[in-house]
């Protein structure tokens, strides 16, 4: 059983690494939106791999999607090249960290998905 889960953040950015005419050496923002994916293979008793109201507590904290949510990227420890790519890996990192210390069981993060625009994203995707 796969559940899935989107969720929408605005942020600050540029790219410090692109050649200096790149338009996103340029300080600029996007609407992304995360998408994250969770697998079990056992419901609790509830029915549920993991109640999306625990899983939208986790992903909403401080230490992940709260760190990001109308920040400058560049400015979050780990993301001083902030691009599509590296903010999938630095949410899956976080997300499997505060997950590990919900001590959730029989489910697991298989997957994280970041849309900069609505038709271009990154993926994470463990299986």
């Amino acid at each position: 059983m796969h559940i899935s889960k989107s969720y929408p953040f605005y942020a600050s950015h540029l790219l410090p690494l692109v050649r200096d005419d790149h338009p996103c050496k340029r300080l600029h923002g996007h609407g992304y939106v995360a998408q994250i994916v969770l697998v079990g293979e056992h419901m609790d008793n509830d029915g549920m791999v993991m109640d999306f109201f625990d899983l939208d507590r986790v992903v909403m904290s401080e230490r992940v999607l709260g760190a990001l949510d109308h920040h400058h990227l560049n400015d979050v420890k780990g993301l001083a090249n902030p691009t599509a790519e590296n903010i999938a890996v630095w949410i899956y990192r976080g997300l499997r960290d505060e997950l590990a210390l919900e001590k959730v069981k029989d489910c697991r993060l298989s997957r994280v998905r970041v849309y900069e625009t609505p038709d271009a994203y990154a993926e994470i995707n463990i299986g």
